[in-house]
């Protein structure tokens, strides 16, 4: 299976001499995760590299990219974390996904609020019922969702600096989860998107 991985990243914008030389370095940095955290099976190839327009140096000006473009990746980045926390409840709460788009308008700051509002109370639900046996799900397959709602939630709430989820600090397998924050910093100015198979 394939999926688009989100890593929040700290470029040097200043030295780089042309775009490639853009592209070289999110290779580094990927490759320095992949090191790390991937196993054999997991081929990547980076999608694209989106920078903070915010973050460029006046210097810089030629690395022009469409207008909302970073904002866009931080939705889609949010989105897929939720989609994530959806398919965990799938066969639980089928409208969750449509009831969580549908109140937040997909805003990144209120996704986070709903996430923070809710998970606790789904990982508690997933424990009460593994307990006294009431759930129609069969107790292996209420363990893997739950074991994964919880891990994935304990990411959520590891970002380096408030306001930075989904972007969790606490690098992981891609397995776990799909947004990472490299900077190691409180700048980030690159989100690079890579498409990892897993």
């Amino acid at each position: 299976m394939h999926a688009t991985y989100y890593f929040l990243a700290n470029l040097d914008l200043e030295s780089v001499a042309i775009t490639r030389g853009l592209l070289e370095q999110a290779v580094g940095v990927i490759d320095e995760y992949a090191i790390h955290h991937c196993d054999e099976n997991n081929g990547w190839d980076i999608e694209s590299v989106v920078l903070n327009p915010a973050k460029l140096p006046d210097s810089r000006g030629s690395l022009t990219q469409a207008e909302g473009l970073w904002d866009d990746t931080w939705l889609e980045a949010m989105m897929a974390v939720v989609v994530d926390f959806a398919r965990n409840l799938d066969g639980v709460e089928t409208n969750w996904l449509d009831t969580i788009i549908r109140q937040t308008q997909q805003e990144p700051s209120a996704l986070a609020t709903m996430i923070h509002a809710e998970m606790p109370k789904w990982i508690a639900w997933y424990y009460e019922s593994r307990v006294d046996g009431s759930a129609a799900l069969d107790n292996g397959l209420m363990d893997f969702h739950r074991r994964q709602l919880s891990h994935m939630y304990e990411l959520f709430n590891m970002p380096l600096l408030p306001g930075r989820e989904p972007f969790t600090d606490l690098v992981d397998s891609p397995y776990d989860y799909r947004a990472y924050d490299l900077t190691g910093t409180d700048t980030c100015n690159a989100i690079i998107r890579v498409d990892i198979h897993t």
